[in-house]
């Protein structure tokens, strides 16, 4: 990736980059600069803000492509951060990705903190 995507912590950055590579993988470049032109114009989010923002990058995704299509785009940007994360998506239409993240987020946070008192647990 030829970008410097610079978050508050690494879940944001996580998902950033997902955004970011995924957006390119079906939309190309050139779109994918497009919407952050536009997420950034008309909603006020860098890409470095998108996953502390996911409600403006889902608003902005239905304003740009569409119900059906944004859709497809988040189920795809979940599809990847739920495979880095080794989660197991299931499919509930009634989830956005802002609710999807949120919850994986609290996964992520859990298991992190919980691999770190296993690993000092071991060296006691």
């Amino acid at each position: 990736m030829n970008t410097t995507i610079v978050c508050s912590n690494e879940f944001e950055r996580l998902v950033a980059e997902h955004v970011y590579e995924t957006l390119a993988d079906l939309l190309g470049q050139n779109v994918r600069g497009a919407v952050y032109r536009y997420l950034e114009r008309a909603h006020g989010t860098s890409k470095d803000r998108i996953a502390s923002r996911l409600s403006e990058f889902h608003l902005a995704l239905d304003e740009l492509f569409g119900v059906p299509a944004s859709h497809v785009i988040e189920k795809r940007i979940l599809e990847a951060l739920s495979l880095r994360l080794g989660l197991e998506l299931t499919d509930n239409p009634d989830c956005t990705l802002f609710e999807y993240a949120v919850l994986a987020k609290r996964w992520a946070e859990h298991n992190k903190y919980a691999g770190r008192v296993c690993k000092e647990a071991k060296t006691d």
